[in-house]
């Protein structure tokens, strides 16, 4: 998560939607950093119950802007699903290596991820845990789509004042799994976005949104 009292908003980092992009191009000009593995990925929730209280203590200026970036929901866990597939995971003596999703079909992978009890490499936080309210509501004042990052970039250069160039970092490989989100069974496609209502509800707005 990175804070600009100064300029008024607050980007909540979601997981997968180049986070470490955004936190390299942004953090320069950001007074508040928070970073690390267990912390980068702040949710909306827990800044709205404990920052925003403590930046309205120390800093004056008035509300900030929340800001953040959503995905299409299946690209989004083929994105987690190929990087888990990386090379590194592949030893067996990786800390990691049970969240390895190197051989499997991403269609398993798919299956696992709605299972009851989803394995290690299954686990993953939907996009909208990060961006609702305590009713499961997006809270975001401003959502912008992974798929179009230029009119992100463009919205934060007016905001900060400066030029801003979005860097490639963290990229999911596109070697090892082959699995293709497009070619997902009817059947499996349509349970899975049944699955991931709230989180396709919160995309499509957004998307409908950059049409009007």
């Amino acid at each position: 998560m990175l804070i600009s009292p100064s300029k008024k908003f607050v980007i909540i980092t979601t997981p997968k939607c180049a986070s470490s992009s955004l936190n390299e191009m942004l953090s320069p000009y950001c007074e508040i950093k928070i970073l690390g593995e267990n912390f980068k990925h702040t949710t909306w929730k827990d800044y709205h119950e404990f920052l925003k209280p403590f930046i309205k203590k120390y800093f004056a200026g008035g509300e900030l802007e929340t800001i953040a970036i959503i995905r299409e929901p299946i690209s989004h866990l083929n994105s987690w699903y190929r990087y888990r597939s990386r090379e590194a995971l592949r030893d067996s003596k990786h800390k990691n290596h049970t969240k390895c999703t190197y051989g499997l079909s991403f269609s398993n992978f798919l299956e696992a991820f709605m299972s009851e009890n989803s394995p290690p490499y299954a686990q993953i936080r939907s996009q909208s845990a990060f961006l609702t309210d305590t009713s499961g509501v997006n809270a975001i004042d401003r959502l912008f789509d992974y798929g179009d990052l230029k009119r992100f970039v463009s919205y934060m250069e007016k905001k900060i004042g400066t030029r801003l160039s979005l860097p490639a970092i963290n990229v999911s490989p596109q070697g090892g799994n082959k699995g293709n989100y497009l070619e997902l069974s009817t059947d499996l496609s349509t349970r899975i976005k049944k699955f991931l209502s709230l989180d396709y509800m919160i995309y499509d707005s957004v998307c409908k949104n950059k049409l009007e």
